[in-house]
Order: structure tokens, then sequence, then C-alpha cells
């Protein structure tokens, strides 16, 4: 098959309500103007998309729009292989894809390594953390847009305070990949300060 060229005012669309592949030994220039139409659908923990294997080169420009078929929605880590192809240039002009979800967004790689992903979004605004004792733990929590914020925790004596020095915190374990720890209340400590940090 010879180089593929996808004319402004031109349609791509490797499948048609339903995920399809599509197969160039050559190249796939897509003009500004064009318009790429894509289908993800996920079912069973299976991701699928509508894929372009086999490209020496990808040339990128015009519309892009995604259009997720349905099945269950795509969560955090979920990655979509679109374009196969042994070189990537320019850049879609717009691009249009389907609501990701609460707290999470699309990592755009198309025209970098044919890829779309779907990424948690952090906050990065301060928030608080909330306390609660029952028996002899101790939890601490925070908001779940806050996953992926470090809790620190540092061991004074109450008369000192909190010292100032960094090196005095030290992280709790695994509280990066949460919102929430329990801990068990330790009397023989004599204080202990927490705080949030990000990254």
């Amino acid at each position: 098959m010879g180089a593929v060229t996808v004319q402004s005012g031109g349609t791509f669309a490797p499948g048609t309500n339903a995920v399809g592949q599509f197969t160039i030994i050559n190249s796939l220039t897509l003009a500004a103007g064009s318009t790429t139409r894509i289908e993800i659908s996920k079912f069973g923990g299976v991701t699928t998309s509508d894929s372009v294997a086999g490209l020496t080169g990808l040339s990128c420009g015009g519309t892009i729009t995604v259009t997720n078929l349905g099945g269950a929605a795509p969560a955090a880590g979920d990655t979509f292989k679109i374009f196969s192809a042994g070189s990537f240039s320019g850049a879609f002009a717009a691009a249009n894809f389907p609501p990701p979800g609460s707290s999470l967004a699309w990592s755009n790689r198309l025209s970098i390594d044919g890829t779309l992903a779907v990424i948690s979004v952090v906050s990065t605004m301060p928030t608080n953390l909330f306390w609660r004792v029952s028996g002899t733990n101790l939890t601490l929590s925070w908001p779940s847009d806050h996953t992926g914020w470090r809790l620190l925790m540092q061991t004074n004596h109450l008369a000192q305070g909190v010292s100032s020095n960094t090196n005095d915190w030290g992280m709790v374990a695994n509280s990066q990949q949460t919102n929430q720890i329990v801990l068990p209340a330790d009397p023989s400590l004599p204080a202990e300060f927490y705080r949030l940090a990000y990254p």
C-alpha cells in the first residue's frame, strides 16, 4: 500500500460503531482540516480501541474525536494504543475526548507515541487533615482528590513544639497511595505531629 493522506475536509475512521483495526504498511498524513474519529471501550476490565498499525510514520493534524462505546468507565491507568508508528510528527489542532470521570483527566500522547491514557488529577490546593480515635487506633484522612500527597509525621516533646528542621519529618509508609491511614496510638510517645505535603 502506498502512503495515505487524509486531505482537508476528509474523515479517517478505522472503526464505525465498533472497534476496528486498520493496517497501513506506509506513512499516514492527517492533514490540517481533516477529521479523525476513534472509538474506545472497556468491558470486564479490558480496554480496546480503534487502532492503526504498520505505520512507518504518522503526521498528525486536523481534529481528532474520541467516542466511548460504553461498558465500564475508563479508570486511572487505562491506556489505549491508537497509533503504532515508527515516527511521529505534527499535532492535532483540536481534540475532543469523552469525560473521563471525577478526579480523572486524559493524557494525550497521540502525536508522541500514539497513546491516550487516563490519569488521576491530584489537587494541589492545601487541605485539612481529619482525625478520629477509636480504641487504640488513630485514623487520619484527607479528601480523595488529594491522593498522591504524603503524610508526614514528627515526634517531639509537646513543650518543644514542631521542629522547623525539615529533616525531622518522616513519611508515613504508603501514605501517598491513599487518602486514609490508620495508626496505632502510642502512649509512650510524648507528642506526634502530622502534616500533608505534595509531592
